[in-house]
């Protein structure tokens, strides 16, 4: 389950526990509707499978030869 902070004002984030148990967070949400929206969202994609993580959507898949 997803749940939203308010970081500064007008400033959101999003905190999600990680399927390895440590928890992770995605940031920058000017309203606490936004956030909240996309905590949703989260939520919705982790009960239908097709949620990826937003920290490993960062990493490079593979690394092709040169």
């Amino acid at each position: 389950m997803a749940w939203i902070e308010q970081t500064v004002k007008h400033s959101w984030r999003v905190r999600y526990l990680r399927d390895e148990g440590t928890y992770g967070s995605q940031s920058g949400f000017h309203t606490r509707k936004a956030a909240e929206d996309y905590a949703h969202d989260m939520d919705t994609d982790r009960r239908r499978g097709t949620w990826i993580d937003p920290a490993g959507a960062k990493r490079p898949l593979a690394t092709g030869p040169h």
